[in-house]
């Protein structure tokens, strides 16, 4: 049994054991982590109330639009 501690939480989703872990997360990132991890953080601003009337119609078009990206094969060309 793995009786790791959390050390901390990121935008009330993303739990880590160390800040090594984290570090080492925040280094490796790719486009598929960064754009994870922009929609979580945006929800969970969003959640908190961080934002306007205004703000919060963008930021909820944003999450709903970009949360759903398909996938392209890039093998595939369109003619």
């Amino acid at each position: 049994m793995d009786n790791k501690k959390t050390v901390g939480t990121i935008f009330d989703t993303i739990t880590f054991d160390s800040t090594l872990q984290l570090d080492s997360m925040i280094d490796t990132m790719d486009e598929v982590q960064i754009n994870f991890l922009t929609i979580k953080a945006l929800e969970s601003a969003f959640n908190r109330g961080a934002f306007n009337l205004i703000e919060t119609e963008i930021v909820s078009k944003i999450i709903r639009k970009t949360s759903y990206i398909p996938i392209v094969n890039s093998e595939k060309s369109v003619k």
